[in-house]
């Protein structure tokens, strides 16, 4: 299990105050005598311990509570596996001005040219498990689709 804000785990220190509250339990009874309390004995240790059990109940739900609120602030999520197997797949997006300015010739030849060669190198320098975008100036439909590294190749030689 992991946790999408783990910084508000440091929150569950704060429980530590009332623990230490619970434990040291700072109140004190005063004893009162009377002149037969034998009865009063037997029925003061019963609603101690009724007390202490219902004050240590009321304590724990309390932590309780206050954890689970720390813990949905923190997100737990479950990681998959596939995830974290995953390959970091790419995704290319090639643009070819093929318009008519293109037809020009420099030192490399045409301009169209050298620039589909260019396009070429760009698509085999990533894997065959990338996905391609080939779009130019046509803007056509078609073209506005992911395509395999083949048939991005194919369609820059085709423009």
């Amino acid at each position: 299990m992991k946790f999408l804000y783990p910084q508000f785990l440091y929150a569950l220190f704060i429980l530590a105050i009332p623990i230490i509250i619970h434990l040291f339990n700072f109140k004190k009874y005063k004893d009162l005598y009377f002149s037969d309390v034998g009865f009063l004995k037997t029925l003061k240790e019963k609603t101690k311990s009724q007390s202490q059990l219902r004050h240590f109940l009321i304590f724990l739900s309390r932590a309780i509570a206050f954890t689970f609120i720390v813990l949905a602030f923190a997100q737990p999520y479950i990681p998959k596996e596939s995830d974290q197997i995953k390959v970091k797949k790419h995704a290319i997006s090639v643009y070819l001005d093929n318009s008519f300015s293109m037809n020009r010739t420099n030192k490399q030849g045409n301009l169209l040219d050298y620039g589909k060669l260019k396009g070429i190198e760009i698509i085999n320098a990533y894997n065959e498990s990338d996905d391609f975008h080939f779009l130019d100036n046509n803007f056509k439909g078609i073209n506005n689709r992911i395509t395999s590294k083949e048939d991005s190749k194919k369609d820059i030689k085709q423009a």
